[in-house]
């Protein structure tokens, strides 16, 4: 508790915190150390490429939901799609809304893309290789009038194909390379509160 008087004259009757850091907003510089604002650095940068791939993922998975699963069709090439959609709209759309306060991050917020950042690891390790087989299958081995395909030829799903299969591919690769600096920037942030 803080003694003494204020500029009235009166006893000061609350408490007082200091926040270590360079300025008051950085309240996790741990005392202005320099690995502390390294891994801090890393840490919010790594936040913010995955919240850019975020943006990527929620536009090519808003336009392929218009592009090709609004118009409802019992196919497989219909459930490819909303399968591609699904996973990479339930595993990128909230890291890319989580973008703009990532600059005023508090502890909820860096615990929030913390998980988010983790639940993309689902897709590193299974579910975008699941959906990349079951296109090379609805795309090339099955038969264009069994799978309800609407492209005209192999060249069109060969590149979208080869779209989805790079995006998926980059995502696995900033996913795993990026994920042990959010989670040890996360583990500094609960230590310090």
């Amino acid at each position: 508790m803080r003694t003494g008087k204020d500029e009235n004259g009166l006893e000061y009757t609350q408490y007082m915190f200091d926040i270590d850091g360079t300025n008051w907003l950085n309240k996790f510089g741990g005392g202005n150390s320099t690995v502390a604002n390294e891994s801090a650095s890393l840490a919010i940068t790594s936040m913010q490429v995955m919240g850019a791939m975020g943006m990527v993922n929620t536009g090519l998975v808003i336009w392929w939901f218009f592009k090709y699963v609004t118009d409802y069709k019992n196919n497989n090439f219909w459930w490819v799609w909303l399968s591609a959609v699904a996973v990479n709209g339930l595993l990128w759309i909230g890291l890319f809304f989580s973008l703009p306060v990532l600059f005023f991050a508090g502890s909820t917020t860096v615990n929030v893309v913390t998980f988010l950042s983790q639940m993309t690891l689902i897709g590193a390790y299974f579910a975008y290789w699941i959906n990349i087989g079951a296109m090379a299958y609805v795309f090339y081995v099955e038969d264009k009038a069994d799978s309800g395909s609407l492209y005209a030829d192999t060249t069109e799903a060969t590149y979208w194909f080869a779209t989805y299969s790079g995006l998926c591919l980059l995502d696995a690769i900033i996913s795993i390379s990026l994920i042990d600096g959010i989670v040890e920037y996360r583990d500094q942030v609960n230590l310090a509160e």
